[in-house]
């Protein structure tokens, strides 16, 4: 992912921004500019169970993984069980998604 990109006229904020995935539309963040008047720092949080044996729980499992593994979201509760007179594994999984937006998309989404 891109950091902040330097332009003459400030600094557009696309693909990261403190170290944290931006989504949207890119920002020009001016040299006068308080990012904190422009950017909004977002959280959502996640809760799901997963069977292994399910071919779609394990890809979703696979995904949040890698989510983890590129600084795009953090588990922040995990508990792997072997059930046993199923002969699977289950895993319940509690992950955090951050990341920034713009402020003036964050406004339109709330409108809707």
């Amino acid at each position: 992912m891109k950091e902040v990109q330097a332009r003459q006229d400030g600094r557009e904020v696309t693909g990261s921004y403190g170290g944290y995935p931006f989504r949207g539309k890119p920002v020009l963040l001016k040299d006068t500019d308080d990012p904190a008047d422009l950017l909004q720092f977002n959280t959502e949080v996640h809760v799901r169970r997963f069977d292994l044996q399910d071919p779609a729980d394990l890809t979703k499992y696979e995904e949040i993984c890698q989510m983890v593994a590129d600084s795009r979201a953090e588990i922040s509760y995990e508990n792997i069980e072997f059930i046993t007179a199923q002969a699977n594994w289950v895993v319940l999984l509690r992950w955090i998604e951050s990341w920034y937006s713009a402020k003036a998309e964050q406004a339109k989404e709330q409108k809707k």
